[in-house]
């Protein structure tokens, strides 16, 4: 029987004092209007060091978070209480480090924010570089650690962290679909590997394919509708938003296609000839060095 390994990110907020018209990065509306930031200045040490007391006798937590897409990382002092609450998850915890999700990286890596975290955190790098996700970065700070706090789905967010030793890896938005974030007729965000009803997609075999050094295969039928939405109004079958990369579905847009791309033209007309609507095949590129789970 197979052993399944979960590691853990533990984020403690969302927002600190800024109001919730600040930071309008993913949400024309901001943050929520009665949120959190009425409340930060009275009870953000008390809650924060109820987290990390609660949870760092855990051993699935392997960092903490001391916020996800701040709006303060945008303020010339926002520096200073990420300083503060970095300060707290230390004193606590000792044994690992902290960071925070910023999707304005852009802006928090020059103002003294990002400066004081542990590991620098980056919510959809590509935003900022495309397919050349943490390599510019790098040249700035070549003594830093990196990851991907959030990334989607495609192929290119992977090659960043397999291709780069400072970049110790990401947590993909999102992994299984999930009800919620969506609009009718829909229920929920279809944006996962994975369906709520555990059924794997074709970037879940895609994935597999770049972790795998052995080959792979995997034949699948669609009845050509759409693939999925991505988080927060991105077009379906990976269309990119305002202009800017894909974030579900899409097709790698990283040079050469996989050798799974190329089997999945091998496999379609394979399907269309017996009558079936469509397939695709993907197939493990070589020298991953990665095993995936079956």
């Amino acid at each position: 029987m197979r052993s399944t390994r979960s590691f853990r990110f533990d984020e403690a907020f969302d927002e600190w004092t800024r109001d919730w018209q600040y930071n309008d990065n993913e949400e024309a509306r901001g943050k929520a209007k009665y949120g959190y930031h009425l409340y930060f200045p009275q009870w953000h040490d008390t809650d924060i060091r109820a987290m990390l007391r609660r949870d760092r006798d855990h051993p699935c937590v392997v960092l903490w978070s001391i916020g996800n897409e701040i709006p303060n990382q945008l303020e010339p002092d926002g520096y200073k209480m990420a300083h503060e609450l970095m300060a707290i998850c230390h004193e606590e915890d000792p044994s690992r480090l902290a960071s925070s999700a910023c999707d304005r990286s852009a802006i928090a890596s020059r103002n003294g924010f990002m400066d004081e975290l542990d590991i620098m955190g980056y919510n959809y790098i590509d935003r900022l570089y495309g397919t050349n996700t943490y390599v510019p970065e790098h040249a700035r700070f070549p003594r830093r650690l990196m990851f991907g706090t959030e990334t989607g789905a495609q192929i290119h967010y992977w090659l960043g962290v397999r291709d780069h030793d400072y970049v110790i890896g990401e947590f993909v938005w999102t992994g299984i679909d999930y009800l919620g974030e969506s609009s009718l007729p829909r229920r929920g965000s279809s944006a996962g590997f994975i369906d709520i009803a555990s059924g794997k997609k074709a970037n879940f075999y895609l994935r597999s394919a770049y972790w795998r050094e052995d080959p792979m295969l995997q034949i699948l039928v669609s009845g050509g509708g759409a693939t999925g939405e991505a988080r927060r109004g991105a077009a379906a079958d990976g269309a990119a938003r305002d202009g800017g990369p894909a974030r579900d579905g899409g097709a790698p847009r990283d040079g050469a296609a996989p050798a799974g791309a190329r089997v999945a033209g091998a496999a379609e007309a394979a399907a269309a000839a017996r009558g079936v609507a469509s397939a695709e095949g993907l197939a493990s590129p070589l020298g991953t060095g990665r095993q995936a789970p079956r």
